[in-house]
């Protein structure tokens, strides 16, 4: 799975590309290095706001766990688990684009 990404362009680029606003451009920075695991807040457009881009914390923050760990774990899903795993099952029927233009790993 990838957990690290890039995106490089500017805000107008972005909001051109997709025909979204951002809502609060002073959270947009374009980064050559984004790493999952540091959790950060990412430029995504949600299907409830298609017009909107927003930032929302990487990963599947979840509300039930006692232990702030677990959210490491939740970074990204297998689709042959998914609707097994109690950590998922919730958020199979919310969909995200998450806007980068580079997924990798080392």
């Amino acid at each position: 799975m990838c957990f690290h990404t890039i995106q490089s362009k500017i805000a107008m680029q972005i909001e051109g590309r997709f025909n979204a606003e951002i809502r609060d451009k002073k959270d947009f920075d374009s980064h050559e290095h984004i790493n999952g695991f540091d959790f950060p807040k990412t430029p995504v457009i949600t299907n409830e706001k298609p017009v909107i881009i927003e930032h929302y914390n990487w990963g599947i923050i979840l509300l039930w766990a006692k232990d702030d760990q677990i959210n490491a774990m939740t970074l990204t899903a297998k689709i042959e688990t998914i609707y097994d795993k109690p950590s998922f099952r919730d958020a199979t029927n919310q969909r995200y684009l998450v806007i980068a233009n580079g997924f990798y790993e080392w």
